[in-house]
């Protein structure tokens, strides 16, 4: 295709700040030197093919193909192929649409790749300063800012766009009303980036998906492999000192699925709320709470808040701009955490008013519901009912007094009579209320999480130092754990399901704690959000961790595993067939817990 004639200025691309795109015409295009294919495959026992570009982006970055990317590629030949057939070039486009750092500057660089490969017409505006302009055939150039109005650039030109980092829209030139080209928007969710032009050329949205953590383990192997500088696995900050930095596994699992943090060099001193500080700033209640259902938010709320759209199945995802069909959850406990515990400055009423807004985002009303546990058990005047599956009621006494310094168990002396509450991220419990006997011989230590989902695992991590420490105070002790939930339909479930994670020890050391629950209502506004967590707690497939630990973060380098690169189709991206082991347990391979906690 014979590029025409454009009276704006042309400069060369930079040798040095712009030589990937030389790099990449010479990769790509097919009058290009190289011999590349445009992707790869890592083959990995563990995590199955590993697809990605074979030339480094804009960023220096290797891009995972995600399995969206070929989608997006299709819907875009199509849209273009439709436009050249009813002959008219200025209408259509697409927004991809998306929580920050899953991905949608990634998918751009895939998007050209495949452009150059099959020689159309591409324009890539990255910055406000200037575009790259790909002709079919010619060597890249750029073109200012200033002389953004003058080019009348070729029907159907394909238009890559980034307004990620940036509050505008594309540049005018591209979506006025008589611009032909095809536009392709990468974007967050704020709407004042994309409707006004996606309303005005109909263009569709395409919701992207969030990482899972299958992908984002394949993406820690694909650095490994090719930037093995990255912070992917540990590496200690000084031999005499037994600390380390945050691996980019365990940095997902605490701030999100997103790579917005994943590269850092951060000391790890075991308290993430403090060695993250400067990286996520403290949530605005009075703000995020209201910006759930509203199209434009401040930045720091998608620290917090990430939109899940339904999950791509293979199928076109693209919507009306108007509805991308999603909701906002958070997707970590930590997050959830710092959200719950911003709220403990107000008062109690207000706590419950304020929790009541995120009902749009159920994770987050369930850990609030969690977190204000123990203070709603200060304020009732009847008590609650402890109740068991296979043995007598046990009454919580009504107006509890709560300690008012956080208690670790086994760091000092019970208090007795009054309500003690972990330190934020304690494992298995919320609140803990000890007493003594009248005669003053038998210790009761009763134990109490609360949660608002049907399947709550028990971690003895959090239960074993507080049977220790009952255990030096007092020779006779019952000990009870019991779920605070908002049902007894829910707590039962939870109490029956968890019968036998609270046995410790064996033989004659054998311990059972008895399980069972408290009905605890919730707060007014809290209750449609209960079956909306429900449904996404199922749905939600970020937590299916299947093959890593996070503790074994470090350990993915190690693996003693076959991993060959092969070339593999420019635009089917369809791999060789290769011979793999039945599964990675047939080769005594633990498998990973489900979730984060």
């Amino acid at each position: 295709m014979a590029n025409p004639s454009l009276s704006a200025r042309r400069f060369p691309v930079d040798e040095s700040a712009d030589s990937w795109a030389l790099r990449w015409f010479q990769c790509f295009s097919p009058q290009g030197t190289s011999t590349k294919p445009i992707v790869d495959t890592i083959v990995s026992d563990s995590l199955g093919d590993i697809v990605f570009i074979s030339e480094p982006n804009h960023r220096g970055d290797h891009i995972l193909v995600r399995p969206e990317y070929p989608g997006i590629w299709a819907y875009v030949q199509a849209k273009r192929a439709e436009r050249d057939l009813a002959g008219t070039h200025t209408f259509g486009g697409l927004v991809v649409w998306g929580s920050p750092g899953i991905g949608k500057t990634s998918l751009l660089s895939y998007l050209l790749a495949l452009a150059l490969s099959n020689e159309i017409f591409v324009i890539l505006s990255l910055t406000p300063d200037y575009i790259i302009v790909f002709p079919p055939g010619e060597l890249p150039y750029k073109i200012i800012a200033a002389d953004f109005s003058i080019p009348n650039f070729p029907r159907n030109a394909l238009v890559l766009c980034e307004s990620a980092g940036k509050p505008d829209p594309p540049p005018s030139v591209f979506v006025q009303p008589s611009a032909n080209v095809f536009v392709v928007q990468a974007t967050s969710p704020t709407e004042s980036r994309y409707k006004g032009w996606a309303k005005d050329k109909e263009a569709e949205l395409w919701p992207m998906d969030l990482w899972t953590g299958r992908e984002f383990q394949k993406l820690i192997r694909l650095r490994q492999k090719k930037t093995p500088q990255l912070p992917c696995v540990p590496r200690m900050l000084n031999p005499f000192e037994d600390v380390r930095n945050y691996t980019a596994l365990e940095l997902f699992l605490l701030l999100g699925p997103s790579l917005r943090h994943t590269k850092i060099q951060r000391r790890n001193t075991g308290r993430p709320e403090l060695d993250l500080a400067d990286l996520i700033s403290a949530p605005d209640l009075f703000s995020d709470a209201s910006a759930l259902s509203r199209g434009d938010q401040k930045a720091n709320f998608h620290q917090y808040f990430f939109a899940l759209p339904p999950h791509y199945d293979g199928k076109c995802k693209a919507v009306s701009y108007r509805g991308p069909g999603y909701i906002y959850i958070v997707p970590t406990s930590f997050l959830a955490a710092r959200l719950a515990t911003s709220l403990e400055k107000l008062a109690l009423e207000d706590q419950v008013r304020f929790s009541a807004l995120f009902a749009p985002a159920p994770q987050v009303a369930g850990a609030l519901y969690e977190a204000l546990m123990p203070k709603f058990l200060t304020k009732g005047d009847k008590g609650l009912l402890g109740e068991f599956n296979d043995r007598e009621d046990y009454r919580l006494d009504g107006k509890l007094e709560m300690e008012s310094c956080p208690f670790l168990p086994g760091t000092r002396d019970i208090v007795y009579g009054k309500l003690l509450v972990p330190p934020g991220g304690y494992p298995a419990v919320d609140a803990l209320y000890c007493t003594l006997s009248e005669d003053e011989k038998t210790l009761d230590v009763v134990m109490l999480q609360a949660t608002i989902a049907r399947s709550h695992a028990i971690s003895t991590k959090g239960v074993q130092p507080i049977v220790k420490m009952a255990a030096k105070t007092q020779k006779n002790v019952r000990y009870q754990f019991l779920f605070v939930s908002p049902s007894r339909e829910i707590g039962q479930h939870l109490a029956q399901a968890a019968s036998n994670q609270t046995t410790l020890g064996r033989g004659a050391q054998r311990l059972v704690i008895p399980v069972g629950w408290v009905v605890m209502k919730l707060p007014d506004g809290f209750d449609t959000s209960l079956t909306a967590f429900e449904q996404r707690d199922k749905e939600f497939k970020l937590l299916d961790l299947d093959y890593l630990d996070p503790d074994d973060a470090g350990e993915v380098e190690a693996e003693a595993e076959s991993e060959t690169e092969t070339e593999a189709a420019h635009v089917g991206l369809s791999s060789p067939r290769v011979r793999r082991r039945e599964s990675d347990e047939d080769e005594g391979r633990r498998p990973a817990p489900a979730g984060f906690d």
